[in-house]
C-alpha cells in the first residue's frame, strides 16, 4: 500500500477542562488552512460539544472508542476521556 498520499493523524490532548484548550483547539480546527491533516482529540465530549456551542462555530466531530475505530477519511474525531475522579484514584 502506498502511504504517501495518507493524510496524517495528529493527536491532541485537551489539557485541563477549565482551560483555554477545548477552546483553542476548536477555533484552530475551525479554520480552513489546516490543510490534510486528520486530528483525533483526547478530552471530555460534553467540554467540546459546550464550548463550540458558546463559540457558535460548528465542528463536525466524530466520537471514537477506540483507536481501532480511528477513520481514515474523517477530519476531527474525539476520544472521550470523562473527568477522571481523585478520589477513585487514591
Amino acid at each position: 500500500m502506498d502511504h504517501r498520499h495518507r493524510s496524517p493523524l495528529i493527536g491532541i490532548t485537551a489539557g485541563d477542562e477549565a482551560g483555554v484548550g477545548p477552546e483553542v483547539i476548536i477555533k484552530t480546527l475551525a479554520q480552513k488552512k489546516i490543510g490534510r491533516a486528520r486530528f483525533l482529540i483526547y478530552g471530555s465530549r460534553k467540554v467540546f460539544e459546550t464550548t463550540a456551542a458558546a463559540l457558535k462555530i460548528e465542528l463536525p466531530v466524530r466520537p471514537v472508542e477506540t483507536l481501532q475505530l480511528v477513520d481514515r477519511r474523517t477530519r476531527v474525531q474525539l476520544m472521550d476521556c470523562p473527568r477522571v475522579q481523585i478520589k477513585k484514584i487514591t
